[in-house]
């Protein structure tokens, strides 16, 4: 799945637009933009590409990463909806 396939994923699931996801808001489009990191650093993108496709700088899409493995295990509605992605992209992948 390339990047731009994975935020548009990332906005399908969520409901929140790509100019959100590139910008530091409320916690809902942190929420988001944490996933939309998290799954592209999951397809084996480099953090300089997250970081460009997003508008970040390397060292903030590395903290991203660090901030989501935490809020996994202690925020059940960070885990819904990156749980709710990883189905979306299965179903994605498995229809191609």
């Amino acid at each position: 799945m390339t990047i731009e396939e994975t935020i548009i994923l990332v906005k399908a699931v969520t409901g929140v637009q790509v100019d959100q996801l590139k910008r530091k808001e409320a916690e809902y489009p942190t929420f988001a933009r944490l996933i939309a990191i998290v799954l592209m650093d999951e397809e084996n993108y480099a953090n300089t590409a997250i970081a460009t496709a997003l508008t970040l700088t390397r060292s903030h899409t590395h903290r991203a990463l660090n901030r989501a493995s935490e809020l996994l295990i202690t925020n059940k509605q960070f885990k819904r909806m990156y749980l709710s992605c990883i189905e979306a992209m299965t179903r994605l992948e498995e229809s191609k």
